[in-house]
């Protein structure tokens, strides 16, 4: 019998034996020995000849010819009443599963009991069957659902338009064209269709719905030509007339149910949407507002109450809204209302907890980790936000999710999901290592750069340009920052990786195409310069400066204050940090100055109570500056520029707590502690001894966190200028109080040697030798001054030969 004939008999069969709809009810499979759901299985609608192996995801055992029929069965071992839609993607690459929802088979919920017969067909990539109405307008609605996958595309989309000044008729027909090319474009690729086909086959299906009576399709065609407001008002009629509409049997309540809540939902991703296009600047708010209505609602047919929506009676439904409501509040903060983050990302980590009181690993393994990947990234924006422990703890949080959505994505059967969550524990992973001193924080580091290269290596640069350059320089960053934790040769190539994970991205992020992207890289360039330049104290130091001051202005050709107001403000803090780097190595005062303007422009958009972890470093920067600009002043000017470098310090220590960030807060001391201690010098043998004594009070409060074994360096130079504040002040102090003074600065300098090795650290070793030796002379022990003079003979033969003769002469 022909395999076609064969199908027809078996559908007239099945039709006399029992209803087109069947009660799902709990079957004892042979062939799994558990509860589940059998679905035909066709290959381009014929039935196999002979046994196919394929692996079809979700979906329990092996695909097995039924001896009586010799149809193929599907044993969907999974099923348990309530589950949602289940994803079915294949192991083989040629074939698409292509079923009425086109890869997801509905199974019933606690208020409808009945399902559809369900058919699994198997097509090969590249078959015209891909481009049939019906399959074009399940992809529209697919990619309208993948709003928040394809956002940074249409904003890009947006900004990119506005940048070129586009007047707003022609912005709007520009984005339509791109959004619509983007669409075919996706679509080409995930049935390996030729693109030009792809475009005629939606433009045929776009202008066949013409006179088409289904409001849902024909919105769906408005929102592909980018006629949001037609489109809408198609959904609400679509909505009213299903909720009015009269029906006689459970099935048709099924079906009317299910319309009016698409229609709802059409209406809130088409709100959407129009922010992310750049239509509607509200977009955001108003889906926001739509997926809470729909929440509240309850569903009325003939003006008769039948249901409200709730968890209960509409689980699966209940589930789908709640993750699409978090992942609106999460683009509101980031992109709108940033003002109350933390309000908005606490309702976001509310919603997707709830959607995972339904989705779980083992029946809904992929929208468990769709959602778990959603909650990952909007913990890790709250730990950006929060700081200390409580920072650390939400990343931990993040990380964990992320790791469950992984445990899901495998990298054969979803590919790209696989890819974005490797991305995203590789960006975790980076900046809870940031955050960690020592060994910890530099294996965490170790992790991300492994785990981003993976999924950079795996990505493919031609399909998936965009994301390929984001990974990339979640890359250049997460190596930038192990730099840091590097010394030697080893840190400097590090960092050379750094640079070319970079550059990498900027063949894809031009600055005509996406200018965004463009200058983020420009700025991460300039940061990573920076950080060559503080590795490298010759002439070569203040080329990587001049290169990062022109990768911040470039920046900033794109990043206006009126379009981009945190980014803006992000650049001009950096800016100022090359600038006054650049300065303090080459005393210029032009350049310092230029510094503290860029700090103070940054503040203008931070605040104490808005970002106050970015207003504090922006404080802390300034007051770098203007003490570079103090030691190149005159006494006049440097006492008034030292204290306002004191005031910077002091303000940034507003929000520097040491119980929640101890390195910023010890930085900040030990800065503090050399400001106060420049200001109160006076000449050689004068000082402000209540500033002294305020400067030794922030060292020692920084040497509370600075240890001598982890982090020596920074340590000694603390201990060495804890000495010099004790020898100041045993020269004013009264001659009760001198021995003491004198004890405690010796202490501290002999306590720096104790890092500062002639072989390892010649020139520090020397300052404190020298140190020592002037400490002794003030207290007339001649013999241990020269003594330290001696030590210096080799390295300062001519110094070290005047200062043993001046001693000899007072002797």
């Amino acid at each position: 019998m022909p395999n076609n004939l064969r199908h027809i008999v078996f559908l007239l069969l099945l039709s006399l034996t029992k209803p087109y709809y069947s009660k799902a009810q709990a079957q004892n499979c042979k062939n799994c020995q558990a509860s589940c759901l059998k679905a035909i299985v066709l290959f381009d609608d014929q039935i196999p000849e002979t046994p196919i192996r394929i692996t079809i995801a979700n979906a329990g055992g092996p695909i097995t010819p039924d001896k009586k029929s010799g149809l193929f069965f599907k044993c969907l071992s999974l099923y348990k009443e309530g589950q949602p839609m289940i994803l079915y993607p294949t192991d083989r690459k040629d074939l698409v599963v292509f079923t009425p929802w086109e890869g997801k088979v509905r199974t019933p919920n606690k208020l409808f009991e009945q399902v559809d017969v369900t058919t699994i067909n198997l097509v090969p990539k590249g078959s015209w069957k891909l481009l049939s109405d019906y399959a074009i307008a399940r992809n529209v609605a697919e990619f309208l659902r993948r709003i928040k996958v394809e956002k940074d595309f249409n904003k890009e989309l947006q900004r990119q338009a506005r940048l070129r000044n586009k007047e707003l008729d022609s912005l709007k027909a520009e984005i339509v064209r791109d959004q619509k090319n983007h669409i075919c474009k996706i679509y080409s690729q995930k049935f390996d269709l030729q693109i030009n086909k792809v475009k005629i086959a939606f433009q045929g299906w776009a202008d066949r719905l013409d006179g088409s009576q289904d409001n849902y399709e024909k919105a769906l065609k408005y929102y592909y030509n980018g006629k949001y407001d037609l489109a809408d008002s198609l959904a609400i009629d679509y909505v009213n007339y299903y909720e009015e509409k009269t029906v006689k049997t459970a099935i048709e309540l099924e079906e009317n149910t299910l319309k009016v809540f698409n229609g709802r939902m059409l209406r809130a991703e088409l709100a959407e949407n129009e922010y992310w296009s750049g239509k509607n600047p509200d977009g955001l708010k108003q889906a926001k507002m739509q997926y809470q209505l729909i929440l509240g609602s309850t569903f009325t047919y003939g003006g008769r109450e039948i249901a409200k929506f709730s968890k209960t009676s509409f689980k699966n439904e209940w589930a789908t809204v709640q993750n699409k409501l978090g992942e609106v509040l999460q683009s509101e903060v980031i992109h709108v209302n940033a003002e109350n983050g933390n309000r908005l990302l606490t309702e976001a980590t509310t919603a997707y907890r709830m959607a995972l009181e339904v989705y779980n690993k083992h029946q809904t393994p992929q929208y468990w980790a769709m959602v778990q990947n959603n909650l990952g990234e909007a913990l890790q924006q709250q730990g950006i936000h929060a700081s200390g422990e409580e920072g650390n703890k939400l990343f931990k949080l993040a990380l964990s999710c992320f790791q469950a959505a992984q445990a899901v994505y495998s990298r054969d059967l979803f590919p790209e999901n696989w890819i974005m969550t490797q991305s995203n524990l590789g960006s975790v992973f980076a900046k809870l290592g940031s955050r960690i001193e020592g060994k910890v924080g530099k294996d965490l580091l170790s992790r991300s750069i492994s785990t981003l290269t993976k999924a950079v290596d795996f990505c493919n640069k031609d399909q998936q340009p965009w994301y390929w350059a984001h990974i990339q320089i979640d890359l250049g960053n997460a190596l930038q920052e192990q730099s840091m934790r590097t010394e030697g040769e080893e840190g400097d190539r590090i960092l050379d990786k750094a640079v070319l994970a970079y550059r990498k991205a900027l063949d894809v992020y031009t600055k005509e195409r996406y200018p965004q992207g463009w200058a983020m890289t420009q700025s991460n360039l300039g940061n990573t310069f920076q950080a060559k330049a503080i590795r490298t104290r010759e002439n070569q130091g203040y080329v990587f400066l001049e290169q990062a001051i022109v990768a911040h202005r470039s920046a900033l050709e794109v990043y206006r204050r009126d379009q981009l107001p945190k980014d803006w403000a992000i650049t001009q803090n950096n800016l100022g940090t090359a600038l006054g780097e650049l300065g303090a190595r080459t005393k210029g005062k032009a350049l310092l100055r230029k510094a503290v303007s860029a700090f103070r422009l940054a503040l203008e958009f931070y605040s104490r109570d808005y970002l106050p972890q970015e207003w504090a470093m922006t404080q802390h920067n300034l007051g770098n500056a203007f003490q570079e600009l103090g030691m190149n002043s005159n006494e006049k000017a440097r006492k008034r520029l030292m204290m306002s470098s004191a005031s910077a310090y002091r303000a940034a220590l507003e929000i520097y707590r040491k119980d929640q960030q101890p390195w910023d807060w010890a930085r900040t001391q030990k800065s503090l502690g050399l400001a106060l201690q420049r200001h109160a010098n006076r000449n050689e043998r004068e000082a402000d001894g209540q500033l002294m004594e305020q400067a030794v009070f922030a060292y020692q409060s920084a040497l509370e966190v600075y240890k001598k074994d982890g982090e020596p360096e920074a340590w000694a130079m603390i201990q060495n200028n804890i000495g010099r504040a004790f020898y100041k002040l045993s020269i004013i102090a009264q001659e009760k109080a001198k021995v003491a003074m004198f004890h405690q600065a010796a202490t501290a300098f002999h306590a720096a040697l104790e890092v500062y090795k002639k072989d390892k650290l010649p020139e520090d070793w020397a300052m404190t030798q020298q140190n020592l030796g002037l400490l002794y002379i003030e207290t007339q022990q001649w013999g241990l001054a020269i003594k330290h003079f001696r030590n210096l003979l080799n390295m300062y033969p001519e110094y070290a030969r005047e200062k043993i003769k001046e001693i000899r002469s007072r002797m």
